[in-house]
């Protein structure tokens, strides 16, 4: 009928698009990420600069998984211990990248 079609209708537009929204904008901040991480393997960022823009991008990944939890009720426990894992590694590199004394030889398994 086209009351049944007016309500699917507007549980897309209300619930779905928005929540689809988030995942594409949180697939896109997690690739800005790791091309972030290349760039300073790279070393064509700095240190300073790596260590503010992937804060920033971390703090809007967070932003987003709350949204997906709070608002559209996704289950984000195992996301978040994911994003948490990423965010530990992407930590760890930045502090052997940047580090003056690091040893190339030990560092073998970057």
């Amino acid at each position: 009928s086209l009351n049944q079609i007016s309500k699917q209708n507007s549980h897309f537009t209300t619930h779905t698009l928005p929540a689809f929204t988030l995942l594409q904008q949180t697939q896109d901040e997690l690739a800005q990420l790791h091309n972030l991480s290349f760039a300073l393997y790279g070393y064509t960022i700095g240190s300073d600069t790596y260590a503010e823009r992937s804060e920033q991008l971390k703090s809007q990944l967070h932003d987003k998984l709350s949204q997906l939890g709070e608002r559209h009720r996704f289950n984000t426990e195992a996301l978040k211990t994911s994003l948490y894992e990423l965010f530990t590694a992407m930590d760890h590199l930045e502090a052997i990248l940047s580090a003056a004394d690091t040893d190339w030889m030990q560092q073998g398994t970057l």
